[in-house]
């Protein structure tokens, strides 16, 4: 351990002297592999232990000081993590410089012990470090292939497994590498990685709803590498939902719905749907278009009963964002009017304890759908769709026969419904959709083109959008009210989410108080050793790279490790 120790102190002067040559970095290389094999025994059991002092400041060394010597020394550019390869700046090729061969073999090494660390590590924050420095290794991975492709599925298990800032990371890793690949080898990757998808969205919840938006949006950004892929992928799933749809109509059981309404069928379609929504305009996933509206709207009408509203608002909202993208008409109305139709808001209702999130559901229990949080709960998203829905077409010059169908309902709502303050809300929707309809009404009275005309259609439909219509404004307006309500809303779930941990720490420290001698010796125990740990720095008094840590005077005067046993307990 001594020689590993005086090596790690000369290597640390030769690169605080500048000295970057190929002895130097092999000699690194080899000390770091030697380290991390010790590292990996010993997390299986094996019976050489490492000193954790001596690999945190090895590794701290080669994150640090390694990776420019190595540029230095190959003649690279400096090393970035950022790349734009839309504004023609590729990856560097560092096999072109005429050093490449000196270092190859070494470099296979370092690359390789860096991914054995990073799978014996268990420590989020390890890995996140290790991940950061992973992106400046990319250009060097792309040169070994097997090295790419054990980084590959690392990275695809953080993604679906890991921390949010290790997602992040290890979904950059995985753009950076797929643009370097060819299409048969990005169909692969898709594959695995939508599939891993599809496990995560089995429970939805409010704690994984942002995880699940972060897989879809990071799953579309891959497929937009390669459109040929997109749809592959989207024709194949998209054709297992629709056969998952009819065996669900064909089926003789008693509970026919749970084939379709759970949270990774929904899930997979509002995938496939952001992705034509968020690819358009795509010549090449626009025919997939109408076989997905569909499914998706043969999945609202199998299951039309007040349970599955939750569902049925969900794929609404994601048609009307279709439709909106694409320029496509989609007949979305009906399906939300029929819901203002069937619910029951003029029965004795029961009221419920606290506000219904619907964002998280598919379905509910007959008997919440006689609660008053449910039926609120309905009739405030069906008012939001129905704006949202004719607000995108509040320029079209078709916009008053478009209206003349929900003007009746909305009219027929406002009548049967006693509750005040849902027949305020739509009186007033109803209130701008007749305002502009009416407006649309007396600019087409001027025109002199025919409907067969369709390039002065689209001139004149241009010229009302810029200008603003009353619809548009109050689905703005609108809009901004129910984002200052959830910003409310999250505050208060924050604050009684504060007030039960302080309730819960109170707890603890009553039960502390009432223990024996013996736990406060044990408390006393730790509370030194945490302060043995907080007080390891680096020279330069940064925070330790923390693989474990021995006691502070186990150090020398000039801040390099020495050998000794270690009292503190691993992080790993």
């Amino acid at each position: 351990m001594s020689e590993l120790i005086s090596q790690y102190k000369s290597l640390k002067k030769k690169f605080d002297n500048q000295k970057h040559d190929k002895a130097t970095i092999s000699t690194t290389i080899r000390l770091f592999k030697s380290l991390v094999i010790q590292f990996d025994g010993q997390e299986e059991g094996g019976d050489c232990p490492v000193d954790p002092q001596l690999l945190d400041a090895v590794v701290r060394l080669c994150l640090v000081d390694l990776l420019p010597a190595i540029h230095q020394f190959l003649r690279l550019p400096p090393p970035t993590a950022k790349t734009d390869e839309s504004a023609g700046q590729k990856l560097f090729n560092p096999s072109k410089s005429n050093k490449w061969p000196k270092l190859a073999g070494s470099l296979k090494v370092y690359l390789g012990s860096m991914l054995k660390l990073m799978d014996a590590s268990a420590d989020p924050s390890i890995v996140t470090k290790l991940l950061r420095h992973i992106l400046y290794l990319i250009p060097f991975y792309l040169q070994y292939l097997n090295l790419t492709k054990h980084l590959l599925k690392r990275a695809m298990v953080i993604w679906s497994q890991g921390s949010e800032t290790n997602r992040i990371l290890a979904f950059l890793i995985i753009l950076r590498l797929m643009r370097q690949q060819e299409s048969e080898m990005i169909g692969f990757i898709m594959k695995k990685l939508y599939l891993s998808y599809v496990k995560n969205c089995k429970i939805v919840s409010k704690q994984t709803l942002p995880m699940i938006n972060f897989m879809q949006q990071s799953l579309v950004e891959l497929y937009s590498l390669d459109q040929g892929v997109a749809y592959q992928h989207a024709f194949v799933f998209t054709r297992q939902c629709a056969i998952t749809l009819r065996n669900a109509y064909s089926s003789k059981e008693e509970d026919v719905s749970k084939p379709i309404c759970n949270s990774q069928y929904l899930q997979s379609l509002l995938l496939w749907s952001r992705l034509l929504t968020c690819l358009q305009p795509s010549e090449v996933l626009k025919p997939l278009i109408h076989p997905l509206v569909q499914v998706m709207t043969g999945t609202i009408k199998h299951l039309p009963i007040a349970r599955f509203y939750p569902l049925r608002f969900h794929i609404i909202k994601a048609l009307i964002k279709l439709s909106i993208a694409s320029k496509t008409f989609i007949p979305i109305l009906p399906l939300i009017i029929e819901v203002l139709d069937e619910i029951h808001y003029n029965e004795k209702l029961k009221v419920g304890g606290n506000k219904l999130d619907l964002d998280c559901l598919t379905r509910v229990s007959q008997q919440v759908t006689h609660d008053r949080s449910f039926i609120d709960a309905c009739v405030n998203r069906c008012h939001d769709l129905i704006l949202e829905y004719l607000a995108s077409y509040s320029y079209s010059i078709a916009f008053p026969e478009l209206v003349c169908f929900p003007i009746i309902k909305i009219k027929k709502f406002n009548k049967s419904c006693k509750k005040k303050s849902h027949g305020r809300m739509m009186k007033k929707l109803l209130d701008k959709i007749e305002e502009n309809a009416k407006m649309i009404e007396m600019k087409r009275k001027s025109v002199s083109f025919s409907l067969q005309d369709s390039q002065s259609i689209n001139q004149w439909e241009n010229e009302v959008r810029d200008k603003g219509t009353p619809l548009v404004q109050y689905f703005e307006e609108h809009s901004k009210i129910r984002a200052k309500e959830m910003e409310e809303q999250l505050k208060q779930e924050e604050t009684e989410h504060d007030e039960m941990v302080d309730d819960d720490q109170e707890d603890e420290y009553d039960d502390e108080d009432d223990g024996d001698d013996d736990g406060d010796d044990d408390q006393d125990d730790q509370d030194e050793s945490m302060s043995d740990q907080s007080s390891v720095v680096d020279r330069d008094g940064s925070e330790e790279f923390m693989f474990g840590s021995s006691e502070s005077d186990d150090e020398s005067e000039d801040g390099s490790p020495q050998p000794g046993p270690s009292k503190k307990k691993r992080r790993l």
